[in-house]
């Protein structure tokens, strides 16, 4: 029942609809002296291209029970590969999954878990995380519009058991398919054409969760060149956002967890050539009221994502 869930698996929410303290980052400047210039801020997708996919959700201060904090951990790391390009513009990736940790510090204790990592054992996280485990070295197919909105998911049985086990039990949602296809959104956070400086628009998601369905808007500002962190004179387009979540009118809690308002922010750095790179950084704030039998707790819970799409250069392809 939904109404078990714990404020850990909820506050997931954030991170994608808006490191163990949430990581703390400067956003890098503009640069002043560069001619502006319309650019298409787009990925392009080329047949054979091969990609790093890293995924790093850190969290603090969500600890599911009434009192006392935690921190946690959910990274994954994965390639993806251009298997297919359509005459729509579009094009079929491939995701094969190298790695997934997961990390949990509180007052009980540490719960570890890392697929890189030959040891296994059970006492360190619950049976139902360390099933996540098995999500390493499988491959999950997805289309890609030429806005860069995902579609026509293919996820293996892994996900789909992971699915059924979240409806009863907490674990990370990076690790069902609902979480995964909100992670690829960010491609469609791009603006949909050629931008200049100064440029705003809006990207607008819902999603359903146990305090029921959630509206979030992100309003993105492209601001301009930045250097990049590869440094050697390379330069990146940095884009801005703020994400505003509320309660679709009429929205309903399954549960006894009611959502008390959020809100996110960070910056988007995309580069493009001949070797494409995107950087996805946000941190947010997510207020839930968690109702049990021993009383009422109202929290705030903090929270930070990284996400980086690295090209792989040729050469380094094994």
């Amino acid at each position: 029942m939904r109404s078990s869930t714990p404020l850990f698996f909820v506050v997931a929410v954030l991170a994608f609809s808006c490191t163990s303290e949430p990581s703390k980052w400067t956003p890098r400047p503009v640069l002043e002296n560069v001619p502006d210039r319309v650019v298409d801020l787009r990925i392009s997708w080329r047949m054979g291209d091969e990609f790093r996919w890293t995924v790093e959700e850190r969290y603090s201060n969500v600890s599911g029970r009434l009192h006392g904090d935690a921190s946690r951990l959910v990274l994954l790391e994965a390639r993806i590969r251009v298997v297919e390009l359509a005459g729509d513009g579009s094009a079929l990736l491939e995701q094969h999954i190298d790695r997934v940790r997961y990390e949990e510090n509180q007052a009980a204790g540490r719960r570890y878990f890392d697929s890189n990592e030959t040891e296994r054992n059970p006492k360190n996280a619950p049976i139902v995380l360390q099933r996540s485990l098995d999500l390493a070295g499988k491959t999950v197919r997805f289309r890609v519009s030429l806005s860069g909105s995902p579609r026509d998911f293919s996820f293996p049985e892994e996900f789909q058991r992971n699915d059924h086990i979240a409806k009863v039990a907490a674990i990370p949602r990076l690790f069902t398919s609902d979480g995964w296809r909100q992670s690829v959104e960010v491609l469609a956070m791009l603006p949909l054409g050629p931008a200049r400086a100064g440029d705003v628009w809006n990207h607008v998601t819902r999603g359903s969760y146990a305090f029921g369905i959630l509206h979030t808007q992100s309003d993105l500002s492209y601001r301009g060149r930045v250097e990049s962190q590869r440094g050697k004179g390379d330069l990146m387009h940095r884009i801005d956002f703020t994400k505003t979540l509320g309660l679709v009118k009429g929205s309903k809690p399954e549960g006894p967890i009611f959502f008390e308002g959020g809100e996110a922010s960070g910056e988007i750095y995309v580069s493009q050539g001949e070797a494409a790179s995107l950087e996805f950084r946000q941190k947010g704030r997510l207020g839930l009221r968690y109702e049990t039998r021993r009383g009422v707790a109202s929290r705030e819970m903090k929270s930070s994502i990284t996400i980086r799409l690295d090209q792989i250069d040729a050469n380094d392809v094994p």
